[in-house]
């Protein structure tokens, strides 16, 4: 499933851990630590902690040098399952995370890494995202941000990638990057006015879309929802009318909502297939749980294949 476009700014900041950094700790100091053991306490009893997203969690736990071993025991084993039973179907971000909550602090689990070929996994997949930015107007089958995730942890675990591709890829004259005609990375307008009361607003009007399926026929209906909603509100709407023919499955990650199936049929990494959405026909940039629909406008799920 295409996702909206979150931009590179986080990969590009990640690039300071360099090979030899990698199995450094942040330092932090005694009057910010009960903070921390806070956000870790909040990190560790969340749904962050299952599946690929303990990935996140354990990167965080080694690279502040958290001591709790049981924990990131557990942690690492749930990584390491949900490669094994999930690998063909992870996109090319959460592999990339994967690779790096393993490869963090060089601890045992990066033999991991190169007995189950991770690296090669992830050049595929990063190829995969480049050759649908060629074909679909520089975007990427998943959003930016993973594909910076990419870059970085091919560049720390010598991977093989073109770096003029990459160079051109991330160039601030990217079209992609722009938001309303401006460049939209790194540069923030920060105001330090006291925001003004406002009146409570009025209740949010209707709006009515054209919903469709398309799989081998098309399977269309019309779908009242409240002004501002999104995409995946479309879709919950439209599954309420006819479960058998709208139905479809999600899935939440870091990246955001993606769908994974609609009537049951799944998207497969392997059979090169996804459910991309669109809007009047183009292919949408932004995913279903952040494109905000409009009055009148006709929406497509389509089954595709890349």
């Amino acid at each position: 499933m295409r996702q909206y476009h979150q931009l590179p700014l986080v990969g590009f900041l990640l690039f300071s851990l360099i090979p030899s950094q990698l199995c450094k700790t942040c330092e932090v100091t005694e009057e910010n630590d009960v903070h921390l053991n806070s956000l870790l306490s909040t990190m560790t009893t969340s749904k962050y902690t299952s599946g690929t997203q303990s990935a996140n969690v354990l990167l965080s736990l080694r690279l502040v040098g958290m001591q709790n071993q049981t924990l990131k025991q557990q942690l690492s084993q749930q990584v390491r399952s949900s490669v094994e039973m999930r690998e063909s179907n992870l996109s090319s971000g959460q592999l990339a995370m994967i690779i790096l909550a393993l490869g963090a602090c060089h601890t045992p689990d990066e033999t991991f890494i190169y007995d189950h070929h991770l690296i090669s996994h992830l050049q595929n997949k990063f190829q995969a995202e480049i050759e649908n930015m060629g074909a679909h107007d520089g975007n990427p089958l998943t959003n930016y941000y993973q594909v910076s995730l990419d870059v970085l942890v091919l560049c720390l675990f010598n991977g093989n990638y073109s770096v003029t591709k990459v160079a051109d890829l991330f160039s601030p004259e990217n079209k992609n990057y722009y938001l309303r005609g401006q460049f939209s990375v790194g540069t923030f307008n920060i105001s330090s006015h006291v925001p003004k009361s406002v009146t409570t607003p009025n209740p949010p009007s209707n709006i009515s879309v054209n919903y469709s399926v398309v799989i081998t026929k098309t399977y269309s209906t019309t779908v009242t929802v409240p002004s501002g909603s999104v995409f995946l509100d479309v879709m919950e709407e439209a599954q309420k009318i006819n479960e058998t023919v709208f139905g479809f499955t999600v899935e939440k990650s870091s990246w955001g909502p993606y769908i994974t199936s609609v009537q049951g049929l799944k998207a497969n990494n392997n059979e090169r297939t996804f459910w991309e959405i669109l809007s009047g026909g183009k292919p949408l940039s932004q995913g279903v749980g952040n494109y905000v629909v409009h009055d009148g406008e006709s929406l497509e799920i389509h089954w595709s294949k890349y």
